[in-house]
């Protein structure tokens, strides 16, 4: 493992750390890293403990792509021009003010986030023309922005360091909703990984500090009770009530890669279908290990 980079030592948080080694450095968790590490503790490794990055493939350009010009959207969104459109001619109202929220998202030069920037346009415009209808337009932009956000927490003697962006916050009523924009197909089967994600986004805000809070003009008082996430590849948005069994599951898997960490062991968690996804896949040895005959044809 390489030693820390003069960053991480003036950060004071790192990814490779060393738990029994009293020099002050913290463990860094993201959102990310939590994942990839359930994912596979091996990949894991490869990944944040001996920074070998795995190559970048065309989805996660797409995704970077995405989520930019997204952010540009609800950054640049005017309420008063929307509204000021909508006045101008009912007859064409629809059709401007698509025209006009499309216009707000960064061009990404990618067919593939092209595509879906048109469906969250088709999408917020159906919503901005029912928040208007509703006398609700004072929802329709979230508090929150992709929010950075930072908590040093001590779990168990242990002190750790949690970084995020948290995509979205919407207020509803006397709530925030935590929303995540994803850029893949929906299944209902991500339903339980999504909800890990949302339980630590939820985490993270609940432990970073309220002067964070109030630098990104929210409220400290207000309590996260929901969260939520859209595929606008598959017009798909669900919100629920948070779940308080993610949130443990999170401390519980926050658990566990400590152990890691303590017993300098990050197990191979082979399962070809899920395997032939994973970046390393050349380089784990899991997987040389499996000769010719470990193909899985069901």
């Amino acid at each position: 493992m390489t030693e820390y980079t003069k960053r991480e030592l003036e950060l004071g948080y790192t990814y490779k750390w060393k738990p029994k080694v009293e020099d002050g450095i913290e463990l860094k968790i993201t959102k990310s890293s939590l994942g990839q590490f359930l994912f596979c503790p091996a990949a894991y490794n490869y990944s944040y403990r001996e920074q070998i990055r795995g190559a970048v493939s065309d989805a996660m350009i797409k995704g970077n792509k995405v989520h930019d010009s997204e952010e540009a959207f609800w950054n640049n969104m005017d309420i008063k021009k929307g509204v000021e459109i909508l006045k101008e001619d009912e007859v064409t109202a629809e059709g401007s003010i698509n025209k006009y929220i499309r216009s707000l998202y960064t061009p990404t030069e990618h067919d593939g986030a092209e595509e879906i920037i048109d469906n969250m346009a088709t999408f917020y415009t159906q919503e901005f023309i029912s928040a208007y209808e509703n006398d609700e337009l004072g929802d329709f932009i979230p508090v929150g922005n992709e929010i950075m956000m930072d908590a040093d927490v001590v779990f168990e003697g242990q002190s750790i360091h949690f970084q995020g962006i948290i995509d979205r916050l919407f207020q509803i009523e006397d709530h925030y909703v935590l929303m995540e924009l994803k850029t893949g197909l929906w299944k209902d089967s991500k339903k339980t990984y999504m909800r890990k994600e949302m339980a630590y986004y939820k985490v993270l805000y609940e432990q970073s500090s309220e002067e964070q809070k109030i630098k990104f003009g929210l409220d400290p008082t207000i309590p996260i009770k929901q969260w939520g996430w859209y595929f606008p590849a598959s017009n798909h948005i669900y919100i629920e009530n948070c779940l308080t069994r993610s949130e443990t599951g999170v401390w519980h898997s926050i658990q566990k890669l400590i152990t890691a960490y303590y017993q300098d062991y990050f197990e191979y968690k082979w399962f070809y279908k899920k395997c032939i996804h994973c970046s390393h896949i050349d380089i784990c040895e899991a997987s040389a290990k499996q000769g010719e005959g470990h193909y899985d044809w069901f």
